[in-house]
């Protein structure tokens, strides 16, 4: 028996690191992992414009994971300001995701509508929309609690 599971962690390690890809390897997509979904929109507060309609995705926006201030993983929204961020769950416990890392949008608003502001950007907390738990692995999906503008985010 230990001989057979020693034969197929092998396995698994060597394939692993002959197949891994861009955003996780293939022990992540066993293991499980923790997934970031959101959308951006082109507005100050969230999801209305300043005249109170409701605001446009922001596409092809930066988007950053920052904890302790460090950009730790990123992407770039779509054609409809979604965007969706993959962590390997074997490098983040999610509940640091939760109380010390945030959401940034580093794209200025002015990309997207030049009437808003060409300094600044969007900042958002996380928050835990469900986990699913198979055996003892977790499998998070973290959102964004709310866009908000920021005028000291850099670019």
């Amino acid at each position: 028996m230990a001989l057979k599971y020693f034969f197929v962690m092998s396995l698994l390690i060597a394939t692993t690191t002959l197949h891994s890809t861009k955003t996780q390897g293939m022990i992540g997509d066993i293991l499980g992992m923790i997934l970031i979904k959101g959308n951006v929109e082109c507005s100050e507060s969230g999801n209305v414009t300043r005249d109170g309609t409701p605001a446009p995705p922001f596409p092809n926006a930066d988007v950053q994971l920052q904890c302790g201030g460090k950009m730790v993983s990123n992407t770039t929204t779509d054609d409809a300001g979604d965007f969706e961020i993959r962590l390997d769950p074997l490098q983040f416990i999610t509940y640091s995701l939760l109380t010390g890392c945030q959401l940034v949008v580093t794209s200025p608003l002015s990309h997207c509508d030049a009437t808003l502001p060409p300094v600044g950007g969007l900042v958002s907390t996380l928050q835990l929309m469900s986990s699913t738990v198979i055996g003892d692995l977790q499998i998070a999906n973290l959102v964004p609690s709310g866009f908000l503008f920021n005028p000291k985010v850099h670019h």
